[in-house]
């Protein structure tokens, strides 16, 4: 997928940390800002390219006259020319780091309210009130996200509207997953906390991209495992394949351990690890065998 190269990337370098206030570009003025700021560089850009496009050509010089003059008038024209060719390059090279920016900002406001909701909320939650309600740092990520959407909306030509926004829903995902990890313990009513705010979030990008994000339901799916003791979730991946990677499923069964009564010592955890492993590689080796097999067939 285009967008799990820079999701890991991006994960990778901002997953485990808590991104204050102060590093985030909060004020949605800002972001509009910068957004006209693209706009107007792009444009001056573009002008500045049709204009020396559509520069006569120096003349070779009529018969009779200095050739010195003519040489002159044709340097002047060329460095003329080289200016107005840098100017218009150093203008979308302003253009283009203002898009990048946005495109990152959004992204870095992410990080800025989810890791947060993992590392420092309580998931440990009975059914009560609480645990039906979304979380508040969820609920301030969708109106961040909404506030830019209309700024950018109103500012941004739709290719790079859809360059801020496409992709987000991995990211988002990846957030989230990467995110049990940091989690103290967890129950039935915080899973299900977990599956209202990923289904919030769905919704309000789903409005915004006008397609389904069903890379969030990648997200929710990781989550509703969690139901599961750590032993049926060892049959889970038996019986559907595997669907996340290594590390993500040493998450979820070392977030089951620290949750769950009755689940064993640290020596049983280390036993379904290495079973874990077993799986994954017994399935990959099943898979190259029936590629290897499909090959030979053609």
């Amino acid at each position: 997928m285009a967008f799990a190269k820079e999701s890991e990337v991006l994960t990778g370098n901002l997953g485990d940390k808590l991104i204050p206030q102060n590093e985030i570009l909060r004020d949605v003025s800002d972001l509009k800002t910068l957004a006209n700021l693209q706009e107007s560089m792009e444009w001056l850009s573009s002008r500045l390219k049709g204009f020396f496009i559509n520069l006569p050509h120096a003349a070779s010089g009529s018969p009779g006259s200095d050739p010195q003059v003519t040489n002159e008038s044709v340097r002047s024209r060329d460095q003329i020319l080289q200016t107005l060719t840098d100017l218009s390059r150093a203008f979308q090279d302003i253009a283009d780091r203002c898009l990048l920016v946005l495109h990152l900002e959004v992204r870095v406001h992410c990080f800025h309210y989810l890791i947060p909701l993992a590392k420092q909320g309580n998931y440990a939650i009975v059914a009560n009130v609480e645990s039906m309600d979304y979380d508040p740092l969820v609920v301030k990520l969708n109106k961040d996200i909404s506030a830019i959407e209309e700024v950018m909306g109103a500012a941004l030509q739709q290719h790079k509207f859809q360059y801020i926004f496409e992709g987000l829903g991995h990211l988002i995902s990846c957030i989230l997953i990467n995110g049990a990890q940091y989690f103290k313990r967890i129950s039935e009513s915080g899973i299900k906390k977990m599956c209202r705010n990923i289904f919030v979030l769905q919704q309000n990008l789903t409005n915004i991209t006008m397609s389904r994000e069903a890379d969030l339901d990648f997200a929710r799916q990781y989550y509703e495992m969690l139901y599961n003791a750590a032993d049926e979730l060892l049959n889970l991946v038996v019986d559907q394949g595997v669907r996340y990677t290594e590390l993500e499923y040493i998450h979820a069964l070392s977030l089951l351990q620290r949750s769950q009564t009755g689940v064993g010592d640290l020596s049983t955890q280390n036993v379904r690890l290495q079973r874990l492993k077993e799986i994954i590689c017994e399935q990959a080796a099943f898979k190259q065998a029936t590629k290897d097999k499909k090959i030979t067939t053609v």
